[in-house]
């Protein structure tokens, strides 16, 4: 995968100190929550997984979650928008199953692109208007 030889950043932390980072070339945020404090110890590795959108997927990246990693069901919480537009790309012609729980209504997306318009034109520093939704 052409990005896993370069060092991949969140938040100014190289990706080799994310803990549980996958690195898929078509999706920039998964990581395996394996390992993080539950309410009776810890969460299992392999059992939940994390990701930004997975619509533009590749080929490999399907295989990486799939076959390697067993891949068995994606809940799916854009918006009904997002999954119009976008689909399920490659991932959804694969045996996975698909559940999708919308837990942004569109009238609250359209009230985050407003605020944002406004900042934008009002001179904000995008950084910070990105950053606060």
């Amino acid at each position: 995968m052409a990005r896993s030889r370069r060092a991949a950043t969140l938040a100014g932390v190289t990706a080799s100190f994310v803990h549980g980072w996958i690195e898929l070339d078509g999706a920039y945020n998964v990581r395996d929550l394996g390992g993080l404090p539950a309410r009776t110890g810890v969460t299992r590795s392999g059992v939940l997984l994390r990701a930004d959108a997975l619509d533009a997927l590749t080929n490999d990246d399907v295989a990486c979650l799939v076959e390697q990693r067993s891949l068995a069901h994606v809940f799916d919480l854009r918006s009904q928008s997002e999954r119009d537009q976008r689909g399920r790309g490659r991932l959804g012609t694969t045996e996975v199953a698909y559940s999708e729980l919308e837990v942004i209504v569109e009238a609250d997306l359209q009230r985050r692109r407003q605020e944002r318009s406004a900042a934008f034109a009002a001179g904000a520093d995008p950084e910070e208007v990105l950053a606060a939704g």
